[in-house]
């Protein structure tokens, strides 16, 4: 079995913490929001600032453990092949946070409705966008290239 690099173990972490708390948080402010009495304004903002501390602390807890599993690996300077997957992958990202950001404020525009729920459409694009960068580092890491 391939020894897996320590770059790409860091972005399977940041990977699975971001996609585990953002899909916890959307899926439950779209069933508290559709629920017969939505909550308040103050409510749904302790929610978010819940899951910012959540993914926080999941994300420097397990990055810690990495680096205390394996600590020569964390002091290893970053190689050309490294700064390519993240400039490639960085490269993509931005691309679909560029797109998502049109699309975003197209409905921002055209859609009248909660300005909480359209301002966590502008958050959504942005975890996607970042999920999008750590996907492509960990494809990329796989590929080889």
């Amino acid at each position: 079995m391939p020894l897996i690099p320590f770059r790409e173990k860091r972005a399977w972490i940041s990977f699975i913490t971001i996609l585990l708390v953002s899909s916890i948080y959307f899926t439950y402010l779209v069933i508290v929001t559709h629920s017969e009495n939505p909550p308040r304004f103050h409510y749904l903002a302790h929610l978010a600032l819940v899951a910012v501390f959540a993914f926080v602390l999941l994300d420097v807890a397990l990055h810690v453990g990495l680096y205390w599993l394996s600590p020569v690996d964390s002091r290893m300077p970053r190689d050309e092949r490294e700064l390519l997957i993240e400039f490639k992958a960085t490269r993509i990202a931005f691309i679909i946070l560029v797109m998502l950001s049109m699309i975003v404020a197209a409905v921002i525009v055209h859609v009248n409705g909660d300005y909480w729920l359209l301002g966590n459409i502008v958050i959504m694009a942005l975890v996607i966008s970042e999920l999008v960068n750590y996907g492509m580092r960990i494809l990329y890491y796989r590929r080889g290239i």
